[in-house]
């Protein structure tokens, strides 16, 4: 099961899902529309900071805010 699939679950902790890529707003949508998400995809296209943390695994939200980043 995937977080799409438990989502329901997830809701009812009061938690909040994001997902997170370096790809553009338009593919987030088209992935969105395809895999029926019912949250939002974090854009971090060209920004190049918040990319190399997220590929480091040092970034954390908290710390780090969206720092320029776009909801999808």
């Amino acid at each position: 099961m995937g977080f799409r699939d438990l989502y329901g679950e997830f809701q009812n902790l009061r938690a909040v899902i994001l997902g997170v890529s370096p790809d553009g707003e338009a593919s987030h949508r088209k992935f969105i529309d395809k895999n029926d998400l019912p949250f939002p995809l974090l854009s971090i296209y060209g920004w190049a900071p918040l990319s190399a943390r997220l590929r480091s695994g040092t970034y954390t939200p908290w710390a780090g805010g969206l720092g320029g980043a776009s909801l999808t």
